[in-house]
């Protein structure tokens, strides 16, 4: 039985070698993979990509293809703000795949890895699973978040779900610490941690706004006693 990935996921495999683009295919199915597309460059991925109802969540693309190559490719899914997963399927020597990695982080792509030719059905496996993983987390704490009432706030702020992480503020000149930002998190220990974006809003609409902000300040003068 082929074991199936946390989360389904749609997946565009970019190559120009048929061979290439087959054993991928095999190996998508064997990760568990039912919904595949493939392009032979950088222009068909990109007719792909323009229609909205088959958008992926990662694309596999090779380096060196006619047509448009892989290079040129990240440049147009950095335009098209594309925020699925990219990883690069390669061959190539390993300055240049290094040199295409931090181009892809440059452009404040979302980079998965490099799967070096030839690459295993369990590498492969590997980055889906990261993507698939970060998809479910990502939905159930959306799911968690749209649940948060005004009653829910008023509970969390009274029982201590409020929780501060530091941010260092630095001065560039001597390099030194002179202060932090304190950033607000929300733990409830049945739905873990919503997103502050969650729970601001609910306190701005129902009233309980001061009442959070006095918990955050509570919470950072007790810290900073400590």
């Amino acid at each position: 039985m082929t074991p199936q990935l946390s989360t389904p996921l749609r997946v565009l495999a970019v190559d120009d070698d048929f061979f290439q683009i087959e054993v991928v295919r095999e190996m998508l199915e064997a990760c568990g993979v039912t919904d595949a597309l493939f392009a032979s460059d950088g222009h068909a991925a990109l007719q792909i990509l323009d229609d909205a109802a088959v958008r992926p969540d990662v694309i596999l693309s090779d380096i060196d293809m006619t047509g448009m190559d892989g290079i040129e490719f990240t440049r147009h899914l950095a335009t098209r703000e594309f925020r699925g997963g990219l990883a690069i399927m390669s061959g190539s020597a390993h300055r240049l795949r290094r040199t295409v990695a931090a181009l892809i982080e440059e452009r404040n792509l979302r980079f998965l890895g490099i799967l070096e030719k030839p690459f295993t059905v369990d590498a492969l496996r590997t980055i889906l699973e990261s993507v698939a993983t970060s998809q479910g987390e990502s939905a159930a704490a959306a799911a968690a978040a749209a649940a948060v009432t005004p009653d829910d706030v008023r509970t969390g702020i009274a029982a201590g779900y409020v929780q501060l992480y530091y941010q260092p503020k630095i001065r560039l000149d001597t390099n030194r610490v002179v202060g932090v930002e304190a950033l607000l998190r929300w733990f409830d220990p049945v739905r873990g941690m919503i997103p502050p974006l969650s729970i601001v809003p609910v306190a701005e609409d129902h009233g309980l706004i001061e009442e959070l902000t006095y918990a955050v300040f509570r919470v950072a003068a007790v810290q900073q006693a400590a």
